[in-house]
């Protein structure tokens, strides 16, 4: 497989099977839900773990439905579901232990325990498709070094993820595995990860120079006839108005979600055939 093929093949893939998109969007509904309710360090607490345990969740059921598709098999959405509870655990417990660098690195930088771990730049999801104009921005600074450490481990997490989906390993040899992958392709998961890092990109460029404007210069001008000044912004966020703009974005970040895992898992797949070949 070329690494043209590698992109174009997924857009077919995740559009002809919608059954990808629910799962992707349950798990992203759920950590917006709780990101709304993050207004005191208990639920900021909860919103962590339920970030670890849905991205656990939703890449078990992502990998398990497109490497089934990839065999020519089918996949529902109920075997994407109990693909994702039957490997959760381990999947939560790499998504946990590659964040560690991360949190170690923000713990010597900040000197804070707690912004370490619950701030924003701590949580598994970092690199999310709508944070990427921040996380670009952000590489201009001091925290180039937390993303680095951030992808370093993320890296690690995508071959680690799919040794124990795909090959059934358990979590230290999943880890051994994924770190193995990065040190031998990595020329590949570089570019791969520059281009999903591009898509990631536009996307945030779209909502923050697209659709958010022209959602506010439909819903304030009628919202300033009613509260006036800067209370209409207030009416925006709590309107018809962000409630548009939430299920515009969970919509578009599902499809972006399905389409990242199903990249990395048919590299991953790719590469496994490469090195059983090499082995005959």
């Amino acid at each position: 497989m070329n690494r043209r093929e590698l992109f174009l093949q997924p857009v077919m893939l995740v559009w002809r099977n919608k059954t990808l998109w629910p799962i992707a969007l349950i798990g992203l509904a759920i950590n917006v839900i709780f990101s709304l309710l993050s207004f005191n360090l208990a639920f900021v607490f909860a919103g962590l773990f339920m970030a670890f345990m849905t991205i656990a969740f939703t890449n078990g059921a992502l990998i398990t439905m497109v490497n089934a598709i990839a065999d020519g098999e089918p996949a529902g959405v109920i075997d994407g579901l109990r693909a994702g509870a039957l490997r959760l655990v381990p999947l939560l417990a790499v998504n946990v232990v590659v964040m560690l660098p991360t949190w170690i690195a923000l713990l010597v930088l900040t000197g804070g325990a707690v912004d370490s771990i619950f701030g924003r730049w701590g949580r598994p999801d970092l690199l999310q498709a709508t944070n990427m104009l921040d996380v670009a921005t952000a590489m201009l600074s001091v925290a180039a070094v937390i993303i680095g450490v951030n992808a370093i481990g993320e890296a690690i997490g995508v071959g680690a993820e799919r040794a124990i989906v795909l090959e059934d390993q358990s979590i230290v040899p999943a880890l051994q595995r994924g770190w193995q992958l990065v040190r031998t392709r990595f020329t590949d998961f570089f570019l791969i990860a520059a281009i999903l890092f591009g898509l990631g990109l536009a996307v945030s460029l779209l909502f923050a120079v697209g659709i958010g404007p022209v959602l506010l210069s439909i819903f304030v001008p009628s919202t300033l006839q009613e509260s006036g000044g800067a209370a209409a912004i207030t009416a925006f966020y709590v309107g018809p108005g962000n409630v548009i703009y939430i299920l515009i974005n969970l919509v578009i970040l599902s499809l972006v979600t399905a389409y990242t895992s199903s990249v990395w898992t048919l590299a991953f797949r790719y590469w496994k055939r490469e090195e059983e070949q090499r082995d005959e």
